[in-house]
């Protein structure tokens, strides 16, 4: 991943931390609003509704996917998945977050 990629990837951690909590355990909770129901947060990611002229390309992404790449300077690829050494759905501290690959056990 080249400098400006992990640049973005930091900044756009950086501005999720305001919507998380720090709890006593050391997780950092996420606070705001999960989408569907599915129990873990998510962002919405990609080009930017206001310039008309650029393709709207918009995915949800989750945000302790988010949270490992920033913290670990490179993107996830699509047979890797995160999950929580806490066991807290809801926490986003990178430290609480493991890399695994999809189809295998979080813990073995």
């Amino acid at each position: 991943m080249d400098k400006a990629s992990h640049s973005e990837l930091v900044a756009k951690y950086l501005r999720l931390l305001p919507t998380a909590e720090r709890r006593e355990n050391g997780c950092l909770v996420w606070t705001a609003t999960v989408p569907n129901g599915i129990g873990y947060p998510q962002i919405a990611i990609g080009s930017s509704f206001r310039d008309k002229s650029k393709p709207t390309t918009i995915k949800r992404v989750g945000v302790n996917r988010v949270a490992w790449e920033a913290a670990h300077g490179r993107m996830l690829g699509p047979e890797e998945s995160v999950y929580h050494t806490c066991d807290e759905r809801m926490c986003v501290e990178p430290t609480h977050l493991s890399l695994r690959r999809k189809g295998s056990k979080a813990r073995g």
